[in-house]
């Protein structure tokens, strides 16, 4: 057998050997040289981590450290209730605590609103209101109807606060008409429409072009005949907004009647009660309010509401009815003065809180306008 010699069997080895490491070897990539537009680069980077790190962080830190745990610390003998802070407007006039109670404005004893004569109640019409709410369920009616021959009224949760809807717009519209005496406003100037103030809801001015100018005139008969929401905005934004009209109404002696929000108030921030609302028809006769003038312009924009399918639908064709109608998911309703054929004349206030939508409330409202317009038809 043939033998490989030992010097040619060593030097095999070792140029395999040599081959293995030789496919071993791995390439170097080369480095890429630094160019100035890198460099400055990394300057920025610095410049900016630098400014993040001094200024940013550190304050950032300082706020939520401070408004999280330093002052809770400092002021933790300090309580309140998250039920002082929901709608605070309906019920102060500052959002300030002192030893665990919210300050709340004294009393206003003169007020610019009349009462109405309270000569007792309607029993009757209010066990027959009972009895017409019993065949719908679930809903919660808030009645007040009070007689001006009488003076007597009938009150179903009549002191209890409910979703205005839309009916927010009846204070709105004498507000308004109390500046126009003062002589702040006219009827024939003229707003903007503006694209802040266009919103959604009741109404057609939201599908029309912004930027158009209307009278307050138009505005107002736009708000309350057609319930349009742009058009309550601009007359809103007119008389100083939300924190005007609560205090207008603090000022007015109704002060369960609040504003929370502009519209559409889909959430039912914005509240009253039926009988506060009864109170402001009612002083639609007050010459210390409303000058003749604008009182006889109101009694005209309400009389033509063009949503006739709620208390009016309930009443007397040769009725007359001035009103103003609101609905939203939770709160249909309706409120106005009537005066029947004779001569009789009433306010009525029905405000009925329904699951989401429920139509069945409206048909309650039809029924129970038709119940009081015929009690007052036959009882003196």
């Amino acid at each position: 057998m043939y033998k490989m010699k030992p010097q040619r069997y060593m030097h095999a080895l070792e140029l395999k050997e040599q081959k293995t490491q030789g496919n071993r070897q791995v390439k170097r990539i080369p480095r890429k040289k630094k160019t100035a537009k890198s460099f400055i680069m990394q300057i920025r980077l610095l410049i900016f981590c630098y400014f993040l790190a001094v200024f940013i962080f550190p304050a950032t830190v300082q706020n939520i450290w401070g408004n999280l745990f330093l002052n809770r610390w400092h002021n933790s003998a300090v309580k309140f209730e998250a039920c002082d802070y929901i709608n605070p407007a309906g019920q102060t006039l500052t959002k300030n605590t002192f030893l665990g109670s919210v300050q709340t404005p004294p009393k206003i004893d003169d007020t610019l609103m009349d009462n109405m004569y309270d000569a007792g109640h309607m029993y009757m019409l209010e066990n027959n209101l009972r009895a017409v709410a019993g065949n719908y369920h679930n809903i919660k009616p808030h009645i007040f109807v009070w007689d001006y021959t009488s003076g007597k009224s009938a009150k179903i949760n009549s002191d209890q606060t409910v979703a205005t809807a839309s009916i927010i717009k009846v204070p709105i519209l004498f507000e308004l008409f109390r500046r126009i005496d003062k002589g702040l406003v006219k009827l024939d100037d003229k707003m903007l429409m503006s694209q802040e103030l266009v919103t959604g809801g009741s109404g057609h001015l939201q599908y029309q072009q912004a930027n158009q100018y209307l009278t307050i005139d138009k505005l107002a008969q736009l708000m309350i005949q057609d319930s349009d929401n742009t058009a309550t905005n601009m007359l809103l934004s007119k008389i100083g907004g939300v924190d005007s009209l609560n205090r207008g109404a603090r000022l007015w002696g109704v002060d369960k009647t609040s504003m929370g929000n502009w519209l559409p108030d889909l959430t039912g921030s914005n509240v009253t009660t039926a009988e506060q609302m009864g109170k402001i028809l009612y002083n639609l006769d007050n010459p210390e309010l409303l000058s003749l003038r604008s009182r006889s312009k109101i009694v005209d924009i309400m009389s033509n509401v063009k949503n006739v399918y709620l208390i009016q639908a309930g009443i007397g064709r040769d009725a007359q009815f001035i009103h103003k109608t609101g609905n939203i998911g939770k709160m249909i309703g309706d409120v106005g003065i009537v005066e029947m054929p004779n001569g009789r004349k009433y306010i009525v206030v029905i405000m009925v809180e329904r699951p989401h939508n429920y139509h069945a409330a409206k048909d309650f409202i039809i029924e129970a306008s038709r119940t009081i317009y015929n009690y007052m038809a036959v009882n003196s």
